[in-house]
């Protein structure tokens, strides 16, 4: 249990800096369990934002998928929660699907391999919103 807080005090740390680092964040990156989403209003900094993440927590590997589309709730700015639409389901597919095929993006080759010896956690993100969870 100390090791999963410890972790998630690194990831959040790395989460207030990519959220006050990256121009486009719009709804902060947000940890909700083994979930981390944030909205953003375009994608140019997300693939260094997720390499910064990956870097940050390794040797802890995660799935990124992206979804693109519109919100169906008002953003809020601080937090990544209670909002809906197309966008998150897109990037929940995503996961999803790559959850099914069991691979993962690895920092730093950003290639995909199997995921199967465990720790990963996986991310969805959308330009309008991003979302990282543990696998299962």
């Amino acid at each position: 249990m100390s090791e999963r807080i410890a972790f998630d005090e690194r990831l959040l740390s790395t989460l207030g800096e990519r959220s006050d680092l990256n121009p486009n964040v719009v709804s902060r990156y947000t940890l909700i369990g083994d979930d981390v989403q944030a909205v953003f209003s375009g994608a140019s900094s997300l693939f260094s934002d997720a390499v910064s993440i990956l870097s940050d927590i390794h040797p802890v590997r995660m799935r990124f998928s992206y979804g693109v589309g519109t919100l169906v709730k008002p953003v809020n700015p601080e937090q990544a929660i209670e909002m809906d639409g197309p966008a998150f389901y897109r990037a929940r597919d995503g996961v999803n699907q790559l959850k099914a095929t069991d691979y993962c993006d690895l920092y730093p080759t950003r290639v995909s391999m199997p995921c199967r010896q465990g720790g990963p956690a996986s991310a969805h993100t959308r330009p309008g919103a991003t979302h990282l969870s543990s696998p299962d």
